[in-house]
């Protein structure tokens, strides 16, 4: 979650109007930065003691399997 609230700060710091050259380097600093941090924070969770790598890369992975898979579910029935 923080590396994704780090590439929202960096997507929308322009304000509306903006040049769109500098909205997209923006949104490419911001998606730098969030793939950045997700592996900093990878190795530090594997030096970790008592970590199984095995199960944080499987959690990991389906994390984002999520994350791809949760916008082409069906709407929910009202």
């Amino acid at each position: 979650m923080l590396a994704t609230a780090l590439m929202v700060l960096a997507v929308f710091r322009y304000p509306e109007g903006a040049n769109a050259t500098r909205i997209a380097w923006g949104f490419y600093l911001g998606q730098f930065l969030k793939v950045a941090l997700s592996i900093a924070l990878l190795v530090v969770a594997f030096g970790a003691p008592g970590v199984v790598p095995l199960a944080l890369l499987v959690g990991y992975v389906a994390t984002f399997a999520g994350y791809w898979a949760a916008p082409r579910l069906p709407p929910p029935r009202r």
